[in-house]
């Protein structure tokens, strides 16, 4: 399983255990769901018919709440699913640049309502970069979405509301950073982010993928 899927896994965890109290047009997780964060789910896991049926779901969503910057985040990765799951290597080219077009207007959208907003006390800022940062470290070099990627997860790690987070909260972004940081050839930065994982989180799924990652 890629970090991104890793990723995407821990978000759809987060979010199908139930939000706050937000404001509908805030909180995506209002309009979202269970059979759809289900299909988000085995999407993220390689099932391109659940690809297809989340990407629509989440293309309807968007319609009805086009500011909604986690929305369109998901929604972006789910288009980048769409590309990895697609044969015609236009339409996959299609898909891929929507989609980070998607992101990076969610990006552009968090303000200080997104720091307040919350899922399960998982501000709506660090989802919508961790979603944006995994994405972009699996996205083909040939789009140049690697370093900006990176630092995405780096800015998410060293934010302030990282800091009053449990460390299972930010597991996923500590593993995209580290693979990050492996690729641009940054070795002792990313033995310091999957180490911090192996540590805090001894035995668990996401301690396997940074022990993998270290012997890759």
């Amino acid at each position: 399983m890629s970090t991104m899927r890793v990723g995407w896994l821990l978000l759809c965890g987060v979010i199908s255990t139930g939000a706050d109290s937000q404001s509908e047009h805030q909180n995506a997780a209002a309009s979202i769901s269970p059979q759809l964060l289900g299909q988000y789910e085995a999407a993220a896991s390689g099932d391109s018919k659940a690809t297809e049926q989340a990407f629509a779901a989440l293309t309807e969503l968007a319609a009805q709440q086009p500011d909604n910057p986690l929305l369109l985040a998901v929604l972006g990765s789910t288009g980048t699913m769409m590309a990895r799951d697609s044969f015609i290597p236009w339409r996959a080219l299609k898909y891929l640049e929507t989609g980070m077009a998607q992101i990076d207007k969610g990006i552009s959208l968090l303000g200080p309502a997104e720091v307040s907003n919350t899922f399960q006390g998982v501000p709506v800022t660090l989802w919508v970069r961790n979603t944006a940062g995994c994405t972009y470290v699996e996205v083909p070099k040939m789009f140049n979405r690697l370093e900006s990627g990176y630092r995405i997860l780096q800015d998410a790690i060293n934010s302030s509301e990282a800091q009053q987070l449990p460390f299972d909260k930010l597991a996923s972004t500590y593993l995209c950073a580290g693979q990050a940081a492996q690729q641009l050839g940054d070795k002792q930065q990313a033995r310091s982010y999957l180490q911090a994982v192996l540590d805090k989180m001894p035995g668990t799924p996401q301690a396997q993928q940074a022990a993998a990652l270290l012997k890759g």
